[in-house]
């Protein structure tokens, strides 16, 4: 889902095959190594565009999310709250619009 609302263009993250059940072998995506739970997103300065999907906010075990320098538009998920263990967030230099959501303890 964050591929497709990323509007990735072919070539980018093309080992991000949504039939492929184990998202920790895709590049810029780091899981624990007990759990295998995705715990770091990594997608800086690739020029994306589209929304930062709610559907981010399933992945509850996610401590790193650097979306940086793309152009990313629409607003901040309030979904983003779902994630408790999230202890980096970067989504300066995108084109998101409204305010950052209560959640996020701004």
């Amino acid at each position: 889902a964050l591929k497709t609302s990323l509007n990735a263009s072919p070539g980018q993250l093309s080992d991000w095959r949504p039939n492929q059940v184990d998202p920790c072998t895709w590049t810029n995506v780091k899981c624990d190594p007990a759990s295998k739970a995705v715990v770091s997103v990594t997608l800086p300065s690739m020029g994306f565009s589209g929304i930062l999907s709610p559907e981010i906010g399933i992945l509850g075990n996610l401590t790193t999310l650097e979306l940086q320098g793309n152009a990313i538009t629409g607003k901040i998920p309030d979904e983003i709250g779902n994630l408790s263990s999230l202890t980096s967030l970067d989504l300066e230099n995108n084109h998101l619009t409204g305010g950052i959501p209560s959640c996020l303890g701004v």
